[in-house]
């Protein structure tokens, strides 16, 4: 309630004002016009200049630009003598300074801030803002930064900068002549997270590149392995098979009977080494496929043919189903050959002994499908897709039994693909696996 006493100048004002209104013209009070328009000039340019730092972040500016322009924007804004950007310094667990005006950063750069005697470090470790216009009797100022710029600070506006909910750093403005307002702590936060963005961008970019880097540098040591592999590997492997093969031809008895077993062991490593030049090839994008127009079944029973004799040193039985007729496909007889070599060994290799091989081929309504069937110890289906990754092995203790290197199956989906065709793997419900590829009826030109 009011009294009256009270209400009297309130009534005064508000005649003061009507008679004020009903003395002038019938028409707008331009210089009260300015005045009440004023805030909102102010606003807009405020949101104006905010707009035009933040279409700057899409500019081909550096970081260090970019940061110069927000700080600056900073002062600008704010009517701030100084402005500047610090970030955490992970090593030194202290803040840094990596931007202010122009002709203070050289000065800032070297200077460490301490999380626990500082403004910037009570922001950063409590993640709120922080305004004081009595800096000269505040403690917790970091007076190094004021030597090196041979200034004091009596008046501060500090917020953290976040960058996807985490801290990342601070930005100040300091010495305002008048009191720091809201739109001003509004205004330093908006600039605080672009600069935020920018900063935890680059550093992701150069994760990223130095990633990038590594990697390269671990596949340049693939290329050299691969490189001893094809010629300082394979060429004196080669005499060393020939060695023995003509060894084992031209004696009878226990000798033939010793060298079987190095016999084979040399064509297991040739086979290892000539999958992993076959592999790198493939991911080089090197060589031109050859199609022709080839009888699937002829190309199947010569595939079957190279492989029989290991399939008899593991008793594993191979079967070719007959195919009533001849089935075509425009193929190259060399890569599709070789990925069905591949599929076969694998068969083979993880069946049991008195287990079987079977291939079977038929016209399906996608295209040409050979299907291999075996009995062998299945795979979990979980790493039905992951067979076909390089070097991938379903289990450890499988490489030690089996060998191998788990290129053949990565080898095989690489031929294919390159045919515009297919393979995939699954469980047979009997027990074992099947695999299939499979070749378009029609494609066109693919080049590797």
């Amino acid at each position: 309630m009011h009294d009256g006493g009270t209400s009297k100048p309130n009534m005064r004002r508000f005649t003061w004002r009507i008679f004020v209104m009903e003395a002038r013209p019938p028409c707008y009070n331009f210089f009260d016009q300015d005045v009440l328009m004023k805030p909102y000039a102010d606003y807009t340019l405020r949101l104006e200049r905010l707009l035009d730092v933040c279409r700057k972040s899409g500019d081909k500016l550096s970081v260090d630009a970019y940061l110069q322009e927000i700080v600056r924007t900073g002062a600008e804004l704010t009517s701030s003598t100084g402005c500047s950007i610090l970030t955490y310094a992970e090593e030194e667990r202290c803040l840094r300074f990596v931007a202010a005006l122009e002709g203070e950063i050289d000065a800032l750069r070297g200077v460490s801030v301490p999380l626990d005697r500082s403004v910037a470090g009570w922001v950063y470790r409590r993640q709120l803002g922080l305004v004081t216009s009595q800096a000269e009797a505040d403690a917790r100022i970091h007076r190094v930064a004021d030597r090196e710029l041979a200034n004091g600070t009596h008046a501060l506006l500090a917020v953290p900068m976040f960058f996807r909910g985490r801290c990342v750093g601070v930005m100040e403005a300091v010495n305002k002549a008048e009191d720091y307002t809201e739109e001003d702590v509004r205004a330093v936060e908006l600039l605080a997270a672009m600069a935020a963005g920018a900063i935890e961008n680059q550093r992701l970019l150069q994760e990223s590149q130095s990633a990038c880097e590594q990697m390269m540098a671990v596949d340049r040591m693939k290329d050299d392995f691969l490189a001893i592999a094809s010629h300082e590997l394979r060429t004196p492997l080669t005499a060393i098979l020939d060695g023995l093969e003509q060894a084992a031809a031209a004696n009878d008895g226990q000798l033939r009977t010793t060298l079987g077993p190095a016999v084979k062991a040399a064509e297991r490593l040739r086979s290892v080494i000539e999958q992993m030049v076959d592999s790198d090839r493939l991911e080089k994008g090197l060589g031109q496929l050859q199609q022709s127009d080839v009888d699937v079944l002829e190309l199947v029973n010569e595939i079957a043919a190279g492989v029989q004799a290991e399939a008899e040193s593991h008793a594993v039985r191979l079967v070719v189903e007959p195919v009533p007729f001849a089935v075509f496909c425009r193929l190259d007889p060399e890569k599709t050959g070789m990925a069905l070599h591949n599929v076969l060994q694998n068969a083979i290799q993880f069946n049991q002994p008195g287990g079987e091989a079977r291939v079977r081929v038929c016209d399906g309504e996608t295209g040409v499908q050979i299907c291999v069937e075996d009995t062998g110890i299945g795979i979990p289906a979980e790493a039905l897709e992951k067979v076909f990754t390089r070097f991938y092995q379903v289990e450890s203790h499988l490489t030690r039994r089996h060998g191998g290197m788990g290129l053949g199956l990565a080898v095989a989906r690489e031929m294919m693909d390159m045919q515009g065709g297919r393979i995939w793997a699954e469980n047979r419900a009997e027990g074992g696996s099947r695999f299939t590829l499979e070749l378009p009826h029609a494609h066109g030109e693919a080049h590797f």
